[in-house]
């Protein structure tokens, strides 16, 4: 019932733009590596953030909530469940954005990024070098077999999405991941992954 009200929600969200691939065959295309996916961090706290200079000031940030902590292991968990391997994993330097890389991955593999750094209250130029630093990381093909993960905020995702992406690719929710194939100096969007479909296979057995 889960699997499939998690397919339902996913193909929903796929109506407001061009359908890209469904979850099943998404996890399956991933599972061969060659592609970065694009995970805005899990449910924050509602709040603003006070010192952007200092990074390392959780205190003045928004934070990860109870349920942002538990959905970001269930995205591990998810990955691992389907074999998906990953590589490279790249996180904004915001407290919210690291956390939850580090509780998928463990803080050993996180790489603090600062062109993944909230563009959302950014001046014009530093919006346009954030904006470019994303598409160099989406067009970067990963190491043979594995798969980038990209740790970031809406507001980055948005800054470079266009009309043509599917609305849950332009516009992702907190937890939700977007994943795109590099493809010479570009990328192209393939599919999305809610939440809920991650929930749905971080409750499955481990696949092969």
């Amino acid at each position: 019932m889960r699997c499939a009200l998690a397919t339902a929600l996913f193909l929903l969200a796929l109506t407001g733009g061009a359908r890209g691939m469904e979850p099943d065959e998404l996890a399956d295309a991933l599972k061969a590596g060659g592609y970065v996916i694009f995970l805005r961090h899990t449910e924050a706290i509602d709040g603003s953030d006070f010192d952007t200079a200092n990074m390392d000031n959780c205190a003045t940030q928004r934070n990860l909530s109870p349920r942002g902590k538990e959905d970001a292991k269930t995205f591990g968990r998810a990955l691992r469940n389907r074999s998906i391997p990953v590589g490279r994993i790249l996180a904004s330097p915001f407290c919210r954005t690291r956390h939850s890389a580090y509780l998928l991955f463990g803080a050993d593999r996180v790489v603090n990024e600062y062109g993944l750094k909230s563009v959302c209250e950014s001046t014009a130029p530093e919006l346009a070098q954030r904006t470019q630093a994303l598409r160099v990381l989406l067009a970067t093909a990963p190491a043979p077999a594995t798969n980038t993960l990209l740790v970031s905020h809406n507001c980055n995702i948005r800054a470079v999405s266009d009309d043509g992406w599917e609305s849950c690719a332009r516009s992702p929710g907190m937890g939700d991941a977007v994943a795109f194939r590099p493809e010479g100096q570009g990328y192209v969007v393939v599919g999305c992954l809610p939440i809920a479909v991650l929930t749905s296979w971080s409750e499955m057995t481990a696949k092969r």
